[in-house]
């Protein structure tokens, strides 16, 4: 039986609360729902990467940032009517 990634639903999860950087998401998973669910950034890059890819996030640069840091922002899915 295949292992289902949790982390993707749990961020998922974080981003229709607020848009943000892998950073943010991070720091808010630390701050509220860290005493059951912890990832490590290694790990939550990936999963964001593979949720751009599948259309569920997608990412713009935050130019009021030196660093122009990446904001994550989760995408309407429309769906299909029959």
């Amino acid at each position: 039986m295949a292992k289902i990634n949790k982390t993707k639903y749990a961020l998922l999860g974080v981003l229709t609360l607020s848009s943000g950087s892998g950073y943010d998401i991070k720091k808010f998973c630390d701050s509220s729902i860290g005493h059951f669910w912890n990832e490590n950034y290694g790990h939550i890059y990936p999963v964001l990467k593979k949720m751009e890819e599948e259309e569920l996030i997608t990412k713009k640069l935050n130019e009021q940032k030196e660093d122009h840091q990446k904001i994550y922002i989760p995408l309407q899915k429309k769906v299909k009517k029959n």
